[in-house]
């Protein structure tokens, strides 16, 4: 749609969340309601229209284990694409992106709660999501790049689907997260708007 490329071509950087995994091999679906797979024929659309980070810190990035995340993030690298959110150990998914844009540094996390399984997590010996449940983890993360940027973002998988307002929980994480350094926590899973707060 030539109107939505209009307005990502003005902005300086656009960051988007991928649910879910590049793959051309959907018989290894989870058994789940939805399973959702982008044919890697598509991933140039990506770059295409603007997008030049994504997230992968969401309830879909597993949909076709943990191979095809794996595959996503090598289809990713190879054209150029910037991620966050998931890796195969907890310090490749809790890994942060930094960009400067008119002299000022900016930093990118993703992270999710919502998680169709524990095991979706990323641990010292296991790929997955950086977990938002782990506050402190998250926190520490928020807490230590601040003291190298001028500007933290934190794109959040979280909420309730279809649930115009936001829950106590995503309340709770994202004042956390304020407090801790965040200027931006941008979150995503509903499905439908919910509120702003400053």
């Amino acid at each position: 749609d030539e109107s939505f490329r209009n307005i990502l071509s003005k902005s300086d950087f656009n960051i988007a969340n991928l649910e879910c995994s590049i793959t051309d091999d959907e018989k290894n679906a989870a058994d789940k309601t939805f399973t959702f797979a982008l044919p890697t024929k598509y991933v140039a659309a990506i770059k295409d229209v603007g997008v030049h980070l994504l997230t992968l810190a969401n309830n879909h990035i597993l949909d076709f284990g943990i191979d095809e995340m794996l595959n996503t993030i090598k289809t990713l690298d190879e054209n150029n694409i910037y991620h966050v959110g998931a890796g195969k150990n907890i310090d490749e998914a809790k890994k942060i992106f930094i960009k400067e844009i008119e002299g000022k540094r900016y930093a990118i996390l993703g992270a999710s709660a919502v998680m169709p399984k524990d095991d979706w997590k990323a641990t010292k010996n296991r790929a997955g999501i950086f977990d938002a449940y782990n506050l402190s983890q998250l926190c520490t993360e928020i807490r230590e790049v601040k003291k190298y940027v001028d500007k933290v973002i934190v794109y959040m998988h979280w909420g309730r689907e279809l649930e115009p307002a936001s829950n106590t929980w995503q309340k709770d994480i994202a004042r956390r997260a304020v407090d801790a350094g965040a200027d931006l926590v941008v979150g995503t899973h509903a499905h439908i708007p919910q509120e702003i707060e400053y």
